[in-house]
């Protein structure tokens, strides 16, 4: 998978860390930052330490201590795994930040849950267990009911297609 790309240059031209072209660099690794987070596209371990770099001038912390600060453990988790590029733990801290807390984002769970290879939804299940202390299977069957529970359930068994015609009949 390519990484994204944030910026051709390592710092503003013309700027050693001070003045305008820096706040913009700055406002826009920001911005990259958390266009990498909400699309799951991938960034390089240079591309992340520029990021954390300028992050750090302009505020003063780490955007590991922002994110700390203003994220459950498992929203967390997924921010973590897709700076890391991760996007198989990252979908299993998805599920999970989509079941905790008020409500439930049914969507989110098929989201995360959809086209994954048989290796991969292993994969998805033992990170699962390993970082929740309790299987997906378990954790879904106490959150969803009803077709919202069939449908979790086709996609974690891996039947898109039955999935996706309980989702028609669902809706």
């Amino acid at each position: 998978v390519a990484a994204s790309p944030v910026s051709r240059r390592a710092t503003p031209t013309g700027s050693r860390g001070r003045g305008r072209d820096s706040r913009e660099g700055v406002t826009q690794r920001r911005a990259t930052a958390k266009a990498t987070a909400s699309t799951g596209r991938l960034m390089t371990k240079i591309q992340r330490h520029a990021i954390d770099k300028c992050y750090r001038l302009r505020h003063g912390s780490s955007i590991d201590a922002e994110l700390e600060d203003e994220l459950s453990k498992a929203e967390l988790d997924r921010a973590r795994d897709l700076m890391a590029g991760d996007q198989l733990a990252a979908d299993a801290a998805a599920i999970r930040a989509a079941i905790e807390g008020a409500g439930t984002d049914e969507e989110e769970i098929y989201r995360a849950l959809r086209n994954k290879t048989a290796e991969q939804r292993s994969q998805l299940e033992a990170i699962y267990l390993s970082r929740y202390k309790i299987s997906l299977h378990d954790d879904l069957k106490s959150d969803l009911s009803g077709l919202e529970r069939e449908r979790a359930e086709a996609l974690r068994a891996g039947d898109v297609g039955k999935a996706d015609a309980i989702g028609l009949e669902h809706a």
